[in-house]
């Protein structure tokens, strides 16, 4: 039997937040890393049919089960777009080099750096006269402003893809 679908919950991305201000750098981005990896799992589960096969696919060594497999079949079904797909791809070799690599214990270190610096929220926050009002050397703070970015826009096409979905006076799914 399928397992029920979960929503997405923004509680939860908020409790994240939380815990995320009181880890060391290590721990917060293999934290949030993690995180964004299964909120992608529950949108594309909610996205492929209601079946036992689609469970096993997006679990163990299944085809969708690792985090560049999500990323990339949610660019290929067009649900998330390139910047995303770039800054997915760079919050998992972020969240791949701190948890494969014990000696790294900061944002400021290379290869995390330069990592950070490719996010695309290392370019917001800068007006129109060009001055910055988000650190440019806040490197964990960037990581993750990514991070709750691509979770308000995923939750927001949830919530679109839900009301979609609802059935009309005739009781019947459009």
């Amino acid at each position: 039997m399928a397992k029920k679908r979960i929503d997405l919950d923004i509680d939860k991305y908020q409790n994240m937040v939380k815990n995320y201000h009181e880890e060391s750098d290590r721990a917060a981005a293999v934290l949030a890393g993690s995180f964004i990896e299964e909120f992608l799992r529950i949108f594309l589960r909610d996205q492929l049919r209601d079946d036992p096969v689609v469970d096993e696919m997006l679990e163990g060594y299944g085809p969708l089960a690792t985090f560049s497999a999500r990323i990339d079949i949610l660019y290929a079904m067009g649900n998330i777009d390139k910047a995303i797909r770039s800054d997915l791809n760079f919050i998992r070799k972020i969240r791949n080099h701190f948890a494969h690599h014990p000696e790294q214990t900061s944002f400021d270190e290379s290869p995390i750096r330069d990592f950070c610096s490719n996010l695309s929220t290392a370019k917001i926050g800068i007006d129109q006269n060009g001055k910055q009002h988000v650190p440019p050397n806040d490197r964990r703070l960037h990581y993750l402003l990514a991070i709750g970015m691509i979770v308000g826009q995923i939750h927001n096409a949830m919530l679109k893809e839900k009301t979609k979905k609802l059935p009309n006076n005739n009781g019947i799914v459009e």
